[in-house]
């Protein structure tokens, strides 16, 4: 008792975990990576099907939406071992998919995927230029939904707008109360 056991493993190495293992590419965790990094891809894709060919313009040739989805989604197979080359290139088939005026597509969620890939893989001085490169194109890409109508500047962060609260009391009629603001409300006596 009261002795130290020696490792199992050269104190030169260090323990190993399914990271390291993940990251080397050997071992079951690499498989394991591997395997739900591709059932992701799958999974995006597939869902994006009929959504890619409904956000492409008319003048655009209809496979134009399938071309950016795979664009956006299959450079994630190798995030591990290329975080910023995925990124750029994922980043870059977004940056297509605005010129081209091809509407958000499902697909775009893979840049979330490979900005969380380069800030958890990377130094900071990289993670925190891709987030910006990654904000301005949201909001690049939220401008066309704002000028149809779909979205609001108030759901991008805005203050909420005046809202009238119509209470109707008894058999005597109703009032009108104003929940922000003080203005005189129609209708209402003085003193009541």
């Amino acid at each position: 008792m009261g002795t130290l056991r020696e490792p199992d493993f050269p104190p030169s190495q260090g323990p190993r975990n399914a990271r390291q293992s993940a990251e080397e590419g050997t071992g079951w965790p690499a498989t394991r990576v591997r395997l739900i990094d591709a059932l992701i891809v799958v999974v995006v894709f597939v869902y994006n099907l009929p959504i890619q060919f409904a956000s492409v313009p008319g003048e655009l040739w209809s496979g134009t939406g399938v071309v950016l989805s795979l664009a956006l989604c299959l450079p994630y197979l190798w995030r591990l071992h290329l975080p910023v080359t995925v990124f750029i290139l994922t980043f870059a088939a977004a940056l297509t998919q605005l010129v081209l005026g091809v509407e958000l597509l499902v697909a775009d969620v893979m840049l979330l995927l490979t900005l969380y890939n380069v800030a958890s893989r990377t130094r900071w001085t990289v993670a925190v230029p891709s987030t910006l490169a990654l904000i301005v194109w949201s909001l690049m890409a939220s401008v066309p939904l704002i000028s149809k109508g779909y979205l609001s500047i108030g759901e991008l962060g805005g203050s909420p707008s005046r809202r009238r609260v119509d209470l109707h009391m008894g058999s005597a009629g109703g009032h009108t109360q104003e929940v922000h603001g003080s203005a005189p409300v129609p209708g209402r006596a003085a003193g009541a």
